[in-house]
């Protein structure tokens, strides 16, 4: 019996705004993408 390897994958593009100076994403909007894929 084979079983299929599950594959999600999504694009979101980040904006400039939802970054910290250090040019990492903000940990609030990690949800915000994950619920958007």
């Amino acid at each position: 019996m084979n079983t299929l390897r599950k594959i999600v994958e999504s694009k979101i593009r980040i904006q400039y705004q939802d970054c910290d100076p250090f040019n990492h994403l903000n940990n609030s909007k990690y949800i915000d993408c994950i619920v958007a894929a």
